[in-house]
Parts: C-alpha cells; sequence; structure tokens
C-alpha cells in the first residue's frame, strides 16, 4: 500500500508511508490463525519499521492469542508527531476473549533510544 498515512491519537501526519504485507491464514480442527507477515512501513528520510501481527485460537476455546513484534528505526515517523525518538523495539502479547469481546493485554513496555 501507498500512500497510507499514520494517526496517532489526534494527530495525522502530513507525509504519507508506503506499507507491505504477506498475509497468512491457516484454518484446521486444532489451530485458527491469521498473520501479517513481513508486515513493513517505510518513509522517505530513513525511518523503516518492520514486524508481524498474529491472531491465534487453539481449538474452540473463545480465545484469541494476540502478538504484535515491531522493530525499526523510527526517527522520520516520531518527528511528524513532534516526538525524538531513534529505535524502536515493541513486543506485546494479549488476548481477546470472544463471548465477551474483551482484550486484555501483558503489559511490556516498549524499548526506544
Amino acid at each position: 500500500m501507498s500512500n497510507l498515512l499514520l494517526a496517532y491519537r489526534d494527530l495525522v501526519a502530513q507525509r504519507p508511508v508506503t506499507a507491505t504485507v504477506r498475509p497468512t491464514l491457516l484454518l484446521s480442527n486444532s489451530l485458527s490463525s491469521l498473520r501479517l507477515q513481513d508486515l513493513r512501513f517505510s518513509a522517505t528520510g530513513g525511518s523503516d519499521v518492520q514486524g508481524e501481527i498474529s491472531l491465534e485460537e487453539k481449538g474452540n476455546s473463545g480465545v484469541v492469542a494476540v502478538t504484535v513484534s515491531l522493530d525499526g528505526n523510527v526517527r522520520q515517523f516520531a518527528q511528524r508527531f513532534g516526538a525524538e525518538l531513534g529505535k524502536l523495539t515493541w513486543r506485546q502479547r494479549g488476548a481477546l476473549t470472544l463471548d465477551n469481546r474483551r482484550l486484555s493485554v501483558d503489559v511490556a513496555p516498549a524499548s526506544t533510544s
């Protein structure tokens, strides 16, 4: 995707970025999963973030494990929102309970430099 505008809270970036992704869907009797692999956001000026987002349910448990993993240089992305950041590493795990539509996340702070 090109010309994708990033937004953070009420701020929308003025310059677009390019996003690429390789989606994978797996359905079986014991596992259902959706993975957005090789996820990549690129912006002019050197910002480049890569990672993966996955959703996975084992059996008919009614609970979907959610994992987000991102790494990259975010200097140009951050400047668009008035922040000074360099390298970003973000790992987040959580669970989506389907019967009550509740999302719970493990507390794991992002690290930046």
